[in-house]
């Protein structure tokens, strides 16, 4: 018991220090920003310091909107499981107004990720699906199972699995973190683009289009997506820059038929339940928020 106490007042510590930070932010970002110079696409928020310029609270993501001479970026941070999982299956779209307008005619949208159809990716979160329910499933396994059998819910979209860590009502992030990036990696190959001049409507993440992106988790299992447009695509310049209107949107979650597992401390799968939902959020329709945007120079 006193393990899993000190695992309950760590993970809360986690919890209030995060949404204190929230706090502090503005819900959209306020001001122009020069992306930093040694900027890479790869999914990690190292060149960013781990700072971001705002907390949206519709979509309950932190996020940072910059630009350099030649592209626009953005750098969104989630770290709750139920959001990771709606950007995962439903995608998160950037929309760019030109006019300044939430309505135009000439709007340009790029969605990442994208899977194909029957090889989707549901990332192992360790049964994470919030903070109540993961305190009842660690006080649940604690109780019944006692202090030396971890339990995980681990929801699949394949024949994978993930060996559960092997310590007292802990589970090892840093090798599930270790797995999602793997298997993300091997099935986030798409990007769908609508309103760019001369670039297909899905296109592959090694295109050549100027358009670039990639997620990954950290140890901590919180959620970075990254994303870049050549300002060119969306007709924009820091020679001549004016005010755009901009739209970051979690797509609508799609509910569909997958398996869940249990797993004992050895690693031997306990049960396991077919079941239709949506990996955490059944019947969530799209929520985004709008904002504005000049380029720095």
């Amino acid at each position: 018991m006193k393990n899993l106490n000190t695992t309950i007042i760590a993970f809360l510590s986690i919890i209030f220090c995060s949404s204190a930070y929230a706090q502090k932010l503005p819900t959209e970002q306020a001001a122009s920003l020069r992306a930093p110079a040694d900027i890479k696409i790869d999914g990690k928020a190292t060149e960013w310091g781990a700072q971001f310029q705002a907390y949206n609270t519709h979509t309950d993501f932190y996020y940072t909107m910059a630009n350099d001479d030649k592209n626009l970026y953005v750098v969104i941070h989630a770290t709750d499981p139920a959001i990771i999982r709606r950007i995962i299956n439903g995608g998160l779209t950037l929309t760019v107004n030109p006019s300044g307008q939430k309505k135009d005619k000439d709007a340009m949208s790029i969605t990442y990720p994208v899977f194909e159809k029957n090889n989707r990716f549901i990332p192992n979160l360790g049964g994470r699906t919030g903070i109540a329910a993961s305190l009842a499933r660690m006080s649940a396994a604690s109780s019944m199972l006692g202090s030396g059998v971890t339990v995980m819910e681990d929801i699949r979209d394949d024949n994978t699995r993930v060996t559960p860590a092997k310590s007292d009502s802990k589970i090892n992030t840093d090798s599930l973190a270790i797995v999602n990036n793997t298997r993300m990696a091997d099935k986030a190959k798409y990007i769908r683009v609508s309103g760019i001049k001369d670039v297909d409507s899905l296109i592959s993440v090694y295109n050549t289009d100027g358009i670039k992106a990639a997620a990954s988790f950290d140890s901590k299992l919180a959620y970075t997506y990254e994303l870049a447009i050549a300002l060119k695509q969306l007709n924009l310049s820091v020679s001549s820059p004016v005010k755009f209107a901009y739209q970051l949107m979690i797509n609508e979650v799609v509910v569909r038929s997958v398996t869940t597992y249990t797993y004992d401390q050895a690693g031997n799968m306990t049960g396991s339940h077919y079941v239709k939902l949506d990996v955490g959020m059944a019947g969530q329709s799209a929520t985004d928020f709008w904002g504005e945007y000049i380029l720095a120079k």
